[in-house]
């Protein structure tokens, strides 16, 4: 017997509240939709660092944040150091996404996930039954 993802989706019943921030729009969408088939979670899209700190200041209740890299103005790195440092987020919620494997390093050490783009669906899939799997555990 094979088990996948998929598996876990069915047992994960946590509705998560997630936000994305990526500037490309045809990525955003796909990002959101893929996200859409792993539950009925609450998801809020961005379109820049600015705009993705103002949604966190809005509503700190986030379990996961998606973010791209290479954004316009701040970088997806930049919101993510603000976001940790003003305490609305633990950078283990934050998973960022990018095509440069250069980048892994620099977001492991800040303690968020990294992964490749482009994204494939199970790796995102995975990362939100994680979550869901572990919501009540305090990350610091």
């Amino acid at each position: 017997m094979n088990y996948t993802a998929a598996d876990d989706l069915a047992s994960s019943s946590r509705r998560l509240h997630i936000l994305v921030v990526e500037d490309d729009e045809p990525s955003r969408e796909l990002m959101a939709h893929v996200l859409s088939l792993t539950g009925n979670h609450s998801i809020e899209v961005a379109e820049n660092a600015e705009d993705g700190l103002d949604h966190l200041r809005t509503d700190a209740a986030y379990d996961l944040v998606f973010t791209d890299v290479g954004l316009p103005g701040m970088s997806g790195l930049e919101m993510v150091d603000r976001a940790v440092s003003d305490g609305l987020i633990s950078a283990a919620h934050v998973v960022v996404c990018s095509a440069y494997p250069s980048i892994r390093e620099a977001v492991l050490a800040r303690g968020a996930t990294c992964i490749p783009k482009p994204v494939d669906a199970h790796k995102i899939a995975s990362m939100v039954v994680w979550r869901g799997n572990n919501a009540d555990r305090q990350d610091s």
